[in-house]
């Protein structure tokens, strides 16, 4: 595991200790429940890249495994947001049409053997229209409300931040690798900036004090 990858996976354990002792001491609302499996999962895919990288050549398999889930998960996690009931279906709609785009594209276009860029695009083009969703829904129904107080504010913030940078990531990484490896690569570290960014941005979200149960 290189140190990117380490700083990124202490910062994920440290939003998840702060999660388990919030949870174990005043209990989580289940948006807080959703982003607890989200860092878990996200802990698990970094250390088992990391031990698979040592007996198999290509690990890339995970990632096609791993981005539906992320995807599942964020989804709930907005649906739980309770915006409106048209925008709830509308993102409960998404998931199974998601699911299967990423296995149409893991099958027959972009295999498990190499990197699953369409689905990351996807991921991220939606992920962030949910996110701009829930700002607009606090900026228009909670605007008594000031945001900076919301933690649901910060993790949104959060996905934002990460998945734009997922967007031009991906987007370019294919034109870089053709110019070389190593310019490649380094763009690809890049990336880790925003992760670090985003996990700023939870941790800000977890120490606001709970919101209300009903939520």
């Amino acid at each position: 595991m290189t140190l990117v990858n380490t700083v990124y996976v202490i910062l994920l354990g440290f939003n998840l200790c702060i999660l388990i002792f919030k949870w174990y001491r005043h209990g989580l609302v289940i948006p807080f429940k959703i982003l607890f499996a989200i860092l878990a999962f996200a802990i698990a895919l970094e250390l088992g890249e990391a031990m698979l990288f040592m007996h198999l050549p290509n690990n890339l398999f995970l990632y096609h495994i791993y981005n539906p889930l992320e995807f599942t998960l964020y989804s709930l996690y907005f649906i739980n947001l309770s915006m409106s009931p048209r925008i709830n279906r509308f993102i409960f709609a998404g998931m199974p049409l998601f699911l299967v785009f990423s296995f149409v594209c893991s099958i027959f276009i972009q295999t498990i053997q190499v990197n699953n860029s369409y689905v990351v695009l996807a991921e991220s083009v939606v992920l962030i229209f949910y996110g701009l969703l829930y700002l607009r829904f606090i900026n228009v129904y909670q605007i008594e409300r000031r945001a900076e107080g919301n933690p649901y504010f910060w993790v949104t913030l959060g996905i934002l931040l990460y998945f734009t940078g997922s967007l031009f990531i991906e987007g370019f990484l294919n034109l870089l690798m053709n110019v070389g490896e190593d310019v490649a690569r380094r763009y690809y570290k890049l990336g880790f900036v925003f992760k670090y960014l985003m996990c700023i941005l939870f941790l800000i979200g977890i120490l606001k004090r709970n919101p209300p149960a009903s939520t």
